[in-house]
């Protein structure tokens, strides 16, 4: 239209009245009529009568008592940890010894709990307080972070990487480990998919030199001045001795052509090569 020359004339939409306007809402606009939405919510009467309000009444009840089932409450609060750590005399002898000299201890004691202070990182220089959860929860806790509904039975790190940085006690990570060994369903539907580990057999002994020799890289190392940076390990098992190959890459056909050359051509040919499953010893 600017082009051939008509005037345009600028109309002003309101967002309301316009989808295209209204697809683009900010953040700030979205709280906002969220908030107007609510305040409206609230404000509306109530109109029904008793019977409809007794039965949403039971619905609600039978709901929460569904509810109530399926995730457990969280009971451990401070008070609790606080009443725990009162009747443990190894918690008690230690918030007396951090009485008598408090910075002798890895501990702090405030407001009558225990708190056991750990490098949460290895490059930190600052504490953190961790909760001395007292041994007669640990079991309990231990349940509600791994069998409750929420807590998908986790395996013994995840479950550790929970903990950690709120609670601690003594040998937590082998105490964790025992109580998911004791989990019927981790033990039950938990099972290990991957092929188990083969057995090792003994290598005999060869009749002689020469006969059986094993072969391994090592590096890559430091380049040297002819851009060496492998080195090829060739052992006869029977005499023990090392024949090592400085070489510029371990690739296959270097391999074959080293092997050859700086053992085969000296020694003989082996009857037995023994190796890994490297590519370059398999191609």
């Amino acid at each position: 239209m600017l082009f051939q020359g008509e005037p345009l004339k600028m109309v002003h939409v309101p967002e309301n009245n316009s989808q295209i306007v209204g697809a683009v809402v900010t953040r700030s606009k979205m709280k906002q009529i969220a908030q107007q939405q609510d305040q409206i919510y609230t404000t509306i009467p109530s109109v029904t009568n008793n019977k409809s309000s007794s039965s949403s009444q039971e619905k609600i009840e039978h709901s929460d008592e569904v509810t109530s089932d399926l995730i457990t409450a969280n009971n451990f609060d401070i008070t609790q940890i606080k009443i725990e750590q009162a009747k443990d005399p190894i918690i008690q002898n230690k918030i007396e010894e951090i009485m008598k000299d408090p910075t002798k201890h890895p501990y702090v004691c405030k407001d009558a709990i225990l708190y056991k202070l750990t490098l949460m990182r290895s490059n930190s220089t600052t504490k953190t307080k961790l909760i001395y959860l007292p041994p007669s929860m640990i079991n309990s806790f231990l349940q509600l972070y791994h069998n409750d509904p929420l807590s998908s039975h986790f395996g013994v790190r995840r479950t550790y990487l929970k903990i950690k940085n709120t609670f601690w006690w003594p040998k937590m990570e082998q105490s964790i480990t025992q109580y998911m060994q004791s989990c019927l369903p981790c033990q039950q539907y938990n099972i290990n998919r991957s092929k188990k580990p083969g057995q090792l057999y003994p290598i005999p002994v060869p009749e002689g030199p020469f006969q059986l020799i094993g072969i391994d890289y090592c590096g890559p190392l430091k380049k040297t001045p002819a851009d060496n940076q492998y080195m090829l390990c060739i052992t006869d098992y029977f005499t023990r001795w090392v024949t090592a190959v400085a070489l510029t890459d371990c690739s296959a056909q270097t391999t074959a052509q080293a092997l050859l050359k700086e053992y085969i051509c000296r020694y003989g040919v082996p009857k037995s090569v023994l190796s890994g499953q490297s590519t370059q010893f398999k191609n």
